[in-house]
């Protein structure tokens, strides 16, 4: 079993403004999934990517990682909390969604950021294990260039965010599925009395419940 787990709450630009706990939520649950008594990853086969370490860089070459180790009977678990963009805002032919990492420029997308598109194609194209779950507690964090009205406590920026195209990209390749915090019309929140958001609380929560001994389907249905 191998896991990338990606935390941004604060980033190099100006521009993205800071969430509260994304760092937090994804140093918490990599710790449940190296719980011998939990998640019983290898310690070793699971990366932590946490704020300036979470550079699109850092996010490719981690995830080039995984696919050079892992086998077609092996198990990829994909993990991202951050701001995620709207594909209104890439204007080219067709355009995408990015996960933000620390070093995105927002006027510079393509070159900065991470596009769901890459995240699908090196997926499909170059990990060999036939099961790849991706949990996504980053999609309804909109354009990071304008803020809501009032949305303090909530991970959203605006309500376009990741399209389910954008998403639905992920899920063609074979044994390959996605678990999202909330529908691209939705927000998604943090809580400032658990410090984590409520996606990643409740998935940790339903992780320890079962034992780490749950399926994905039972997993969804108790988010």
């Amino acid at each position: 079993k191998y896991a990338l787990i990606v935390g941004v709450a604060n980033f190099q630009s100006e521009k993205i403004p800071t969430l509260q706990y994304s760092a937090k939520d994804a140093s918490d649950f990599r710790d449940l999934l190296v719980d011998p008594e939990v998640g019983r990853f290898q310690p070793q086969n699971v990366t932590l990517l946490t704020d300036d370490k979470a550079s699109a860089r850092s996010i490719r070459a981690a995830l080039y990682e995984i696919a050079s180790r892992a086998l077609e009977d092996d198990l990829v678990l994909l993990y991202f909390s951050t701001h995620g963009s709207s594909p209104s805002m890439d204007r080219t032919k067709v355009g995408a969604g990015y996960l933000v990492t620390w070093d995105t420029d927002v006027t510079q997308l393509y070159a900065t950021a991470y596009g769901m598109d890459e995240l699908a194609r090196f997926i499909r194209e170059k990990i060999r294990a036939k099961r790849i779950v991706t949990f996504l507690d980053t999609c309804y964090s909109g354009d990071t260039t304008r803020l809501m009205g009032d949305s303090r406590g909530s991970k959203a920026l605006t309500i376009d965010a990741l399209s389910p195209e954008s998403i639905g990209q992920i899920v063609q390749g074979k044994g390959s599925a996605v678990i999202t915090s909330s529908t691209n019309q939705e927000l998604s929140w943090e809580s400032d009395e658990k410090h984590n958001s409520f996606f990643t609380l409740f998935l940790m929560e339903s992780l320890r419940t079962r034992k780490g001994l749950g399926n994905l389907r039972e997993t969804y249905t108790d988010l």
